[in-house]
Parts: C-alpha cells; structure tokens; sequence
C-alpha cells in the first residue's frame, strides 16, 4: 500500500543548486513523480497557471541564505492550499516559528540522511487522501449527492466547503469563524457546536476531522 501512494504521489521539488538536486533525484525520482524548479519565477509560472486540484501532493521548498525570497513567497494566497515542507541549512527558531505558522508540514535541516528525508517525506503525505473525492464538489448539490449529506445545516455545508478547499492543511479558528461569519461577531462557543455535529454527521464518508496538537483542524480521509 505504502508503494502504491508513493507511486502515484506527485512531488515539486524548487532546488537552485544543482549538486543539490542531483542528490533528491537520486533519492526521489524512483519513489514519485517528481519536477524540478531551478528558480522561483519557473515555481510561480506552473502554479499560478494551476487550479488548486492539480496542485502537487507536497512541496519541498529550499531555503538557503541567498534565495529569503522564498520566505514573501509564503506569504502568498496559493500558499494556503499547498502541501510543503521547507529544507534549510539554516537552525534559526524564528525561521522554524515562521514556517510552521505559514503551514509547513516539516522542517529538515541540512544536511540530512538519506533516511531521514524518506521518512519525513512519507509523513508529509496526504494519509491516502483520494483527491478524486474532491473533484466537481463546487456547489452544494454535488456534494449532498455524492455523500448523502441531507441532513447539513448551511452553516455546516459551508464549514464543510471550507475544510475541503484547504483538505490536508490544519486550518484555525479565526480562519473558519472569517470564513463562515465574515465580520459579525459569534460567541466562541458557536464554533464548537457547528464543528462538533459536522464531525459527527461526516463520519459516514469516510473523512475525519481531526484536532492538531499544535492547535486547529485538518480534513483528512480516515486512515483507520
């Protein structure tokens, strides 16, 4: 099974150095499907040309003492819906803060072992997410249809969409009440009731919801 996502798990990979990512293809290239960037501009070209279903399953984002550029990159909307983690040789803890804060799945200092960036890889991955489940699910027939979700409130159809757009990226409370209210004020606690029944009303689809220890949610397929 683990061969099986590998195979048909799709990898960007934005690498300057050549020596550097001559030593990822090494590594990678016989594990998925891999493309090279050599510049963030050859990055930001195919991405922005993109809709988010075609995104890659992760992104290994290079950062090195020369290209902080990519750190306003972070910054940018696309980022929200993109699966990364950063390689840096650089072991600053403001740098780690930032990175996790902008969604970063890892952070790996170089130089790594072999080993180490399989592994760190492998857990990067979406956990047997069937992206196919998410295409077409634009409106909310569509998704009450393929599901059988009738009985959704719209507040929770909407939190669903929201979880669905940002699939596999934990997502925080400010980010859902902004999302969900706009601008008018709700007690903390309406959060917490919608998010509980949609839990609970999803769990027949096979997607959970799951609480992050660094705080948040994520939609993941149930890998149990």
């Amino acid at each position: 099974m683990e061969l099986l996502k590998q195979k048909y798990s799709q990898l960007w990979i934005i690498e300057e150095d050549s020596d550097c990512a001559f030593i990822y293809q090494q590594i990678l290239d016989i594990r998925y499907k891999t493309t090279y960037f050599d510049s963030i501009i050859n990055f930001e070209n195919n991405i922005t040309s993109l809709q988010t279903s075609d995104y890659p399953d992760l992104l290994v984002l290079n950062l090195g003492l020369n290209n902080f550029n990519l750190l306003h990159m972070l910054k940018k909307e696309y980022f929200q819906y993109l699966n990364f983690i950063v390689v840096s040789c650089l072991d600053d803890l403001d740098l780690l803060r930032f990175c996790f804060q902008k969604g970063a799945k890892d952070y790996i200092i170089k130089p790594f072992k072999k080993n180490e960036i399989i592994v760190k890889i492998e857990r990067s991955l979406p956990c047997n997410l069937d992206t196919h489940k998410f295409e077409n699910l634009n409106d909310d027939d569509n998704i009450i249809e393929k599901w059988d979700l009738n009985d959704l409130t719209q507040k929770e159809m909407n939190m669903l969409k929201f979880f669905l757009k940002s699939k596999n990226k934990i997502v925080y409370r400010s980010e859902i009440v902004e999302s969900i209210w706009k601008n008018i004020k709700v007690h903390p606690k309406a959060l917490d009731v919608h998010l509980h029944n949609l839990r609970k009303k999803i769990s027949k689809t096979g997607l959970q919801i799951r609480s992050c220890p660094t705080g948040g949610w994520t939609l993941l397929e149930d890998c149990i």
